[in-house]
């Protein structure tokens, strides 16, 4: 099961392979097929499939480790914060939802 473990793989530069799996964590949405991550058919033949092709491409293993260090930039703890706060102020500027009587 895909969770924070998606986060890890981006500053470990270390792309993950999973599955199509319908019960992934929400951090399965930062994954990119071919991008920064391989995910196949939910099906043992595909993982293992896209395993032996990633070995074997040593140049499409570079280019999703160079992806995953830039979306570990995208998916840092400061960005984070700073979506966290933009979203209080966000919230607190809206108008007030209470009835009046």
């Amino acid at each position: 099961r895909v969770g924070l473990v998606a986060v890890d793989s981006f500053a470990l530069q270390l792309p993950l392979i999973t599955t199509e799996w319908p019960l992934h964590a929400p951090e399965f949405e930062y994954l990119v097929d071919g991008e920064n991550a391989v995910i196949t058919k939910d099906s043992l033949d595909a993982y293992a499939a896209a395993i032996n092709t990633l070995l074997a491409n040593p140049e499409l293993l570079d280019t999703l480790k160079t992806n995953c260090a830039k979306s570990a930039e995208d998916y840092s703890i400061e960005n984070m914060a700073k979506n966290f706060h933009q979203g209080v102020l966000a919230a607190l500027a809206l108008p007030s939802r209470k009835k009046r009587r």
